[in-house]
């Protein structure tokens, strides 16, 4: 029968004709919406595992009546962080995490911006989801920082910047950054580790 069937693929090839291939599977795919307060208009950007061909994030939403929604692999959703960019430019040489758990803090935790702006670190590594739907809460508030302007004058000294985390807190991993005033600011791509 093996040779039957090579022979007939025998003659496929030499007629000029293709089998085709089985069509590949399509991707699992999870819709996120996140639900904002404090940021209306922002643009969050997702940096999935697997950065886009340009090395930045895979995919952006903007912050509409308090709500992004984006779509993201399923498989890709463990160690997937999310950036927020707000309206105005914060002058920082930085761009914001958004927090998914602080150092020391158990899942599940409300946490309000007082006592975020007390801890040192915190991860931005969301833990991810098997389903199809997932929804997380964020809130954005803003805090002094120093500011970082080359292309003014007399640049100010400083300026209001995002602090963003996830309420209630949510699963995370390693790494925990350094934090400033309960902000997970950085200057390079999400790296997390699971």
């Amino acid at each position: 029968m093996k040779r039957a069937i090579a022979v007939v693929s025998s003659l496929f090839v030499a007629a000029g004709v293709s089998i085709a291939a089985p069509p590949a599977m399509a991707e699992d795919m999870t819709t996120l919406t996140l639900k904002v307060t404090g940021c209306d208009g922002c643009t969050i950007s997702a940096w999935t595992p697997t950065l886009s061909s340009d090395g930045g994030p895979t995919v952006t939403a903007k912050v509409k009546d308090g709500v992004a929604t984006m779509q993201i692999p399923t498989a890709q959703t463990t160690g997937t962080s999310f950036q927020i960019d707000p309206v105005k430019d914060p002058l920082m040489n930085a761009v914001t995490l958004i927090v998914f758990q602080y150092k020391g803090v158990q899942p599940g935790a409300r946490i309000t911006k007082s006592q975020a702006m007390t801890y040192r670190r915190g991860s931005a590594c969301w833990a991810g989801t098997t389903e199809a739907t997932a929804q997380i809460r964020v809130k954005v508030r803003k805090v002094w920082g120093p500011a970082f302007d080359p292309q003014t004058k007399n640049p100010p000294k400083r300026s209001l910047q995002p602090l963003a985390w996830v309420v209630p807190t949510q699963q995370s991993a390693a790494p925990y950054w350094p934090l400033f005033k309960g902000a997970l600011q950085t200057q390079g791509n999400p790296a997390c580790r699971f």
